[in-house]
């Protein structure tokens, strides 16, 4: 009996692995639909520069960030997937929105630091309530 449900464990394990390590083939991991600043939405890893002519999943998934977010509006029939003037101009605006100057277009390593940085952050969607005896960064005190 020991034996079966140690197993299981083993089994189980190595499922969640495999489908991490799944998630890891692509440069620009995504899991999650929304990826709105500040939400807990997405993980997410940019690691190449892009720019007009780029062509990869890497530009598709920045092109669903920038849609998202609202810089980005892909005409009807557009697929995702290539970087020209609408991607450059979106990333422009993303760019001054969040501080990086100059905000000329190019996601290169700037940009890229800061798209992770942000994608990244995930708050706690249920945050717990203070606890009443205990006032915001007090030490504990088990007197309280």
């Amino acid at each position: 009996m020991l034996q079966n449900f140690t197993m299981k464990k083993v089994i189980a394990a190595s499922a969640g692995i495999a489908m991490a390590l799944s998630f890891a083939g692509s440069s620009a991991s995504l899991v999650g639909a929304q990826f709105a600043p500040g939400a807990a939405s997405a993980l997410s890893q940019f690691n190449a520069d892009l720019t007009i002519g780029s062509s990869n999943s890497d530009v598709s998934a920045l092109q669903s960030i920038l849609v998202t977010q609202g810089y980005l509006v892909m005409p009807m029939g557009v697929n995702k997937g290539y970087f020209g003037a609408l991607t450059k101009a979106a990333v422009a605006k993303w760019q001054a929105a969040v501080g990086i100057v100059p905000a000329v277009g190019f996601f290169g390593p700037i940009s890229r630091l800061k798209m992770n940085d942000t994608l990244n952050t995930i708050p706690n969607p249920n945050p717990l309530p203070p606890t009443a005896g205990c006032p915001a960064g007090a030490v504990f005190n088990y007197m309280t």
